[in-house]
């Protein structure tokens, strides 16, 4: 049963329309109340699919739980936690090639208590991660970084089932001091996790909304962040690459100046052959803040980074939240975003392709408050499918009914050569 068909026939026709399964909670003790917000979803070969996020239904109740962490597999079932006094401050959740999942959390400086909820999210100064197999369960939780605080709540992570490379990489800003800003990176080779900093001295300091990629032994990181040799300049979108796996960083290029109207959310793709893809949402007035007018905005370059071609913008301005995209086999750019056009309290889903072209948007189960998006390929022998997880409950029913966290997928397209490296 399908609930929601994008029947846009794009450029080429290479690819059947879209076609999104009716939402299923992602917990099957629905009596439990748990919910996963800011859900991080992984996925991996078999079929094999987990949903993490915290625990907090409303944020203002009067307490949180000192640890609360709601994860579940592909079954609805809880899959428990790292044993250790943590927080788990908004987890980030991948599947190796091997099959095992990789949690990833921030940490404040304090010990884990119970809180208030409009305190989360809580400011990270800690990263821990630790691996889990359903025969094994949890490993003993590992520590990457202490230090200066950092950007958690806007982290991001790319993984094989996004990118088609065997590392998974997070890539996470930490705060600017009077010596500049930086980007804390975590990779996982496949053997063992290591964590680096890409340094961005004064002026050009305190980089937001990181996104990293791999391809081979080349390192792609975009970020946000004002033009230090422009007159007037907000939250610009640039790009800095290694080719040598991080040992050494190149200048950081600008791709999209904005002047004063703000880039927000930006995420870098690997597309086919040497493509690289920038997706960002572009204020178009200079509002700022939720509700303020903006545009999905693609920019794309063929040569890994070294040119251009023109942005192209989804549809019109309007308010929009989170963006997530991926990029399929067939080549195609697949972006969610939270339409927020009723109202942050209100927000719904659409989904947009691009293949050459935009399709036109498409509103993703318009009967459901809807929020909170992740989006990841699932890729197979046989074909692949988009996997989407979201937090959301029917938009008629009562103020304070509960939340839960939810999934689709698209029905699976055939097999078709993975992008080349």
């Amino acid at each position: 049963m399908t609930s929601d068909r994008d029947d846009t026939t794009l450029p080429g026709g290479r690819c059947p329309p879209i076609q999104w399964a009716v939402p299923t909670p992602a917990s099957a003790d629905t009596a439990q109340g748990a919910v996963a917000r800011f859900a991080s979803l992984a996925v991996g070969s078999g079929g094999r699919r987990f949903v993490v996020g915290n625990d907090i239904m409303f944020f203002d109740a009067p307490s949180v739980p000192a640890a609360p962490l709601a994860a579940w597999d592909e079954r609805g079932q809880s899959i428990g936690r790292p044993a250790g006094p943590f927080s788990f401050i908004l987890p980030r959740a991948a599947v190796d090639a091997s099959g095992r999942l990789h949690l990833l959390w921030g940490e404040p400086a304090e010990a884990p208590r119970s809180r208030p909820a409009y305190e989360w999210p809580l400011q990270a100064v800690q990263v821990w991660t630790a691996s889990y197999t359903p025969d094994g369960g949890w490993s003993v939780a590992e520590k990457l970084y202490q230090g200066e605080p950092i950007g958690w709540e806007f982290a991001t992570l790319s993984d094989p089932s996004t990118t088609g490379s065997s590392e998974i990489v997070v890539a996470a800003s930490r705060k600017a001091t009077a010596l500049g800003g930086g980007v804390l990176l975590a990779r996982f080779d496949g053997l063992r996790w290591a964590t680096s900093e890409v340094p961005f001295p004064w002026p050009l300091a305190g980089p937001l909304y990181p996104s990293a990629v791999v391809r081979v032994r080349r390192l792609f990181l975009a970020f946000i962040s004002a033009d230090p040799d422009a007159d007037s300049d907000v939250n610009s979108v640039w790009l800095r690459a290694s080719a040598d796996g991080g040992a050494s960083w190149e200048a950081p290029r600008l791709v999209s100046r904005s002047g004063s109207t703000p880039a927000l959310d930006v995420h870098v793709l690997a597309g086919p052959n040497d493509e690289l893809r920038f997706v960002w949402l572009q204020n178009v007035t200079v509002e700022r803040g939720p509700g303020a007018p903006a545009v999905v905005r693609q920019m794309l370059s063929r040569d890994a980074g070294a040119a251009w071609l023109p942005p192209s913008d989804l549809g019109g301005a309007g308010p929009r939240g989170r963006v997530r995209a991926a990029v399929d086999r067939c080549g195609r750019t697949h972006v969610l975003f939270e339409d927020i056009s009723r109202g942050a309290d209100a927000s719904r889903l659409a989904h947009a392709v691009w293949d050459g072209r935009w399709s036109a948007q498409t509103a993703l189960f318009p009967s459901l408050l809807a929020f909170d998006p992740d989006l990841r390929v699932e890729r197979a022998a046989t074909g692949e499918r988009l996997v989407l997880a979201f937090v959301g409950r029917p938009a008629d029913a009562a103020w304070r009914a509960s939340l839960q966290t939810l999934l689709s997928a698209t029905s699976a397209d055939p097999a078709q050569p993975a992008p080349s490296e």
